[in-house]
This record gives C-alpha cells, structure tokens and sequence, in this order.
C-alpha cells in the first residue's frame, strides 16, 4: 500500500521525466485523483501541484468542494463518462471537461455553460482503437461532433483526449491522434496514462493523465 511519502517520492519522480523529456514544451500534468483520499491528494497541493482529474461527479463534490475553498486555483478535469442528468452538476463544479463524445451531451453541456456563462475548456474523447467497452466518439462521426461544439460554445474546444487499446503499441494511436490534432487545428491532446504517459509526451501530448504511478492503487471502498 502507497503510504503519504511514497505519494510524495513519486510525484517528485514523475516531474523529473516529465520535465527531461518535455524539452521545455507546456505540458499539462493532470494528476488523476480518483478514488484517492484528500491526505494523499494534499501532498501534491502542499507542492503546489494545481491540476487534478476526477471521473465520477458525487466523490469529486465530497473530496473537493472544500479543498477547492482551501486552494481556490486549481483546474479540475472532468475524464468519466457523461450521464445527461449530471451534465448542469459537471459544469457548475469542474474548470474542464475531456470526455465528450456524442452530440447529444455536446447539446446539453453547452446549454449548461451558456446558461450559467461560465467558462469552461471542453475536449472530445475519440475512441482512437475503435473498441466497443470503450467511450468515445468513432472516427467517422468525430467531424460532425466537432462542427456542433465549434458552433455552439466558440473557443472553448481546445482539443482531443484518447485512451489507446492495452494489448497494441500505443504510440501507433498517439501519432494518429497528432494527425487529428493538425487537420482539427485543436491545441490540445489529452493522452498518456501511468504506464505509457512518457510515450505519449514523445508523441505530441499536451495533456498527462497521471494517477496511480504517484497515488497507488485506488481506495478499494471506492471502486
């Protein structure tokens, strides 16, 4: 089990590899926090660590509606999967939402923010290895989903995000993810877990999602 120092060892050597291999490029490392208590959490926020991801809304609103008081600059992504009646919960409580991948959703969350105006950075999850227990939108439907968030909520797409098959070579998916990224003209690629989130920074990303390489694994009563 990940005790506080451990999480404090880990962190410290994961932005040591990011920093060697980024080559002086932003990158945004996105420090995957679910099913991960507040004491773990804190260690990070103590180093100034400022981004953080959750997955599922009611634990975020329990972990982080008074650390976000306590540390009113951090960005919270929002990376799970989007269930409609929670969409206005997302907007209200999250700085960032990567994971929308029908138009549906897209519908709604931009209903939501353009009803409270508040800014909000959104990404599309692309289902880049076409996996039927995976989310995302297929390539074939990505352009018509992207058209409908560049219309409704101009500027507030800023990228990308995927989560590669874990039996292929991921870089095979990264590099297809960079060509998406140029012919979209989007900034930003959300891409690179715990085990081949340095593969994915030599691949283009912009956008680290780091959990359990720096917490351990997740609280089991959480799951």
């Amino acid at each position: 089990m990940t005790n506080l120092l451990d999480v404090d060892i880990n962190y410290t050597a994961v932005i040591s590899a990011i920093n060697q291999r980024s080559g002086g490029g932003l990158v945004e490392f996105i420090a995957v926090s679910k099913s991960q208590s507040v004491e773990k959490i804190k260690i990070l926020l103590e180093k100034g660590h400022r981004s953080f991801a959750e997955n599922r809304v009611e634990e975020a609103v329990e972990k982080w509606t008074s650390l976000k008081k306590e540390y009113p600059d951090v960005r919270l992504h929002f990376i799970g999967g989007i269930q409609t009646k929670k969409i206005k919960q997302i907007v209200s409580f999250f700085d960032v939402i990567q994971s929308i991948d029908r138009l549906s959703v897209a519908e709604r969350i931009a209903s939501a923010i353009e009803a409270t105006n508040k800014k909000i950075e959104c990404l599309i999850q692309i289902n880049i290895g076409k996996e039927d227990q995976k989310s995302g939108v297929k390539l074939d439907e990505l352009s018509v989903l992207y058209h409908k968030l560049e219309e409704r909520l101009p500027g507030s797409l800023s990228g990308f995000m995927c989560i590669p098959p874990n039996n292929e070579p991921p870089s095979i998916f990264f590099k297809e993810m960079v060509r998406l990224k140029d012919i979209y003209k989007v900034r930003n690629l959300s891409m690179g877990m715990s085990g081949d989130y340095l593969v994915a920074l030599e691949n283009g990303s912009t956008m680290l999602r780091v959990g359990s390489l720096i917490f351990g694994q997740r609280n089991s009563s959480r799951n």
